[in-house]
């Protein structure tokens, strides 16, 4: 396959294309086979291709051999070895160090601290999926937006091609969908309760002879009342009403973001061209802001204003706005939280709601802004929005006290490069994170890799995040984890219960029968546990721990000995985090 870059829209015209999106089949001799437009066609693409394969092979007009290709990771060995594929958006936990990464097309959400070492994954196998469970038995398919919670100590995840909203809970360490079931919803107001939603549907019952019910819908109750007329045999109808459930279904999630105000997740439904919200207190998920058209309107509530595939999220300073990358309107936008309604910040097309192709790459001040495709924003502690341009391949920066945007990243051009940030090169970056004291995290998604900036340097510069003890996901039965967890089949596992105090003493005996002896006693007793301490109205934090108490053999004339296992817990500093929105 050759890709074309149609910046002057050349090959558009020429080819009489007036629709997005619109595959044009072209035969070896040059001429047009077949032109489709619209979504959806992907039945009729593969018959018209294998038709043409077969009537061109056969009269020998077919070249089979390798196209010359170059790849851009091969100019580069860290894209060779990344352990990630195509990542798509980004979270950070700014107290206790910790940067969540959706790995995409890994299925995965891989867990680090700030400077790239491995913590943790969630959905180790890399399987497609749609499971709840513990952290290696969770399966996702193509997880993007994620938005964490500080005080439960939870992530919230845009499982994108399950169409659900996942939870992922760092105290238990477990998985669980709030929303969704994995099919692809139509449903443009929502309002379900957790998985599903309770519908009141009525069924009619008739009795036609004595002892015998007929349940049929109501659909066909006007024919049967007909039938009752011509036959002068009136029927006994008796309208019977069963609540019927089935699953709240969302469309392509792309992103989220969580207030811990309100209790409340927003969905950005890149699929319904709407912002949804889901209540955490009552379960519920309901459309927010947006008509459902594919537009770029802007309006003064929920009902007059249209999207066009939202992609990104990110909270304003005062949380009173979400800022929304509109990625087929290639525009930035803020919506009112109050209102539902929403303004434009900068590019887009702004007297014609329906023109979507007002894109490019240009810098400048609101509707005169050109970006193109924008799957990323994040607002940041210095008071900017930053935009992850995506197929300009480009950052960029946004003042939304006078809607200047300015370029901080990227050449326009995709590849690979480090350095000066104006002359350093990324693919397709899609999301944006800010981690505090100026460093901005960047999911480079085509490199598949991460890179940073520090903002707080005058001259930017692009570096890429390098990861350690990271791996790409392996086959469920070779997960280390599970081998650590595994135990002989001779091994007797005995359950005893914990106790309640908060204080006491671990006695351990192992007795053997008379005229017996030990020969070896080789032990070595290991306690886990993760600390995790609160204030009232305050974020949680946590402390990973692990004791390891070797034993020897006893010494029968020694005295009973205590062995305390003891740390002391140092709170980390929370006073330089009052600024950094609660999730990207």
């Amino acid at each position: 396959m050759q890709v074309v870059n149609d910046g002057d829209m050349f090959l558009w015209r020429e080819l009489g294309v007036n629709s997005w999106p619109t595959f044009t089949v072209i035969g070896p001799t040059g001429k047009i086979i077949a032109q489709i437009s619209g979504e959806g066609r992907r039945k009729d693409l593969d018959d018209i291709v294998e038709a043409a394969l077969v009537f061109y092979g056969k009269r020998k007009m077919l070249d089979d051999s390798a196209l010359p290709l170059r790849l851009e990771k091969d100019n580069d060995p860290r894209l060779l070895t990344s352990p990630l594929k195509f990542p798509g958006k980004l979270a950070v936990d700014i107290l206790n160090k910790r940067l969540f990464i959706s790995d995409s097309n890994h299925n995965r959400i891989v867990v680090t601290d700030l400077d790239g070492n491995y913590i943790t994954q969630v959905g180790s196998s890399g399987e497609e999926g749609l499971r709840d469970g513990n952290f290696d038995d969770a399966t996702f398919n193509r997880p993007q937006g994620l938005a964490y919670n500080t005080k439960r100590n939870v992530l919230y995840v845009a499982d994108t091609e399950n169409h659900a909203l996942r939870e992922v809970d760092f105290v238990t360490d477990m998985v669980r969908t709030l929303a969704g079931n994995g099919s692809k919803g139509s449903d443009y107001k929502g309002g379900g309760i957790g998985k599903s939603q309770a519908s009141l549907r009525t069924r009619y019952s008739i009795s036609l002879w004595p002892q015998t019910t007929v349940f049929l819908s109501g659909s066909l109750l006007l024919v049967l009342r007909l039938l009752s007329h011509l036959l002068n045999s009136p029927l006994k109808i008796q309208a019977v009403y069963k609540h019927v459930t089935f699953f709240q279904l969302l469309n392509s999630p792309w992103d989220v973001c969580f207030d811990a105000t309100t209790k409340r997740v927003y969905i950005a439904m890149a699929g319904q061209h709407q912002i949804w919200e889901h209540d955490l207190e009552n379960a519920s998920t309901t459309a927010f802001s947006g008509d459902g058209y594919e537009r770029n309107l802007n309006g003064s509530s929920a009902t007059s204003t249209s999207y066009a595939q939202p992609s990104g999220m990110s909270f304003s300073s005062d949380m009173k706005e979400i800022y929304i990358a509109d990625s087929e309107s290639s525009s930035i936008r803020a919506l009112d939280l109050k209102t539902g309604g929403s303004r434009l910040l900068a590019g887009g097309d702004p007297i014609f709601p329906d023109n979507l192709f007002k894109y490019g790459d240009h810098d400048g001040i609101g509707s005169e802004v050109l970006l193109q495709h924008p799957l990323g924003v994040c607002f940041a502690q210095d008071g900017q929005v930053y935009i992850a341009d995506s197929y300009n391949h480009k950052v960029k920066k946004l003042d939304p006290s006078n809607k200047r945007v300015t370029t901080l990243a990227g050449i326009g051009k995709a590849g690979f490069k480090d350095g000066k940030a104006l002359a350093a090169q990324l693919s397709e970056p899609s999301g944006l994170v800010d981690a505090g004291n100026g460093k901005l995290f960047i999911a480079d998604t085509n490199n598949n890799v991460i890179r940073y900036m520090d903002l707080n340097n005058g001259e930017p510069v692009l570096l890429t995040l390098e990861l350690k003890g990271v791996h790409p996901p392996a086959p469920r039965t070779r997960t280390m984890k599970r081998l650590r967890k595994r135990v002989t089949p001779d091994t007797q596992i005995i359950k005893v219960s914990g106790s309640q105090s908060n204080e006491g003493n671990l006695d351990l005996r192992i007795s053997l029968p008379s005229g017996y002896h030990f020969s070896k006693l080789d032990m070595k007793l290991s306690i886990s546990l993760q600390v995790y301490y609160c204030k009232v109205d305050e974020v949680c934090l946590y402390q990973s721990l692990a004791f390891e108490v070797p034993f020897k053999e006893g010494i029968l004339e020694a005295d009973p000995n205590d062995v305390t296992l003891q740390y002391d817990v140092k709170p980390k500093d929370t006073r330089d985090t009052s600024m950094l929105p609660a999730t990207l």
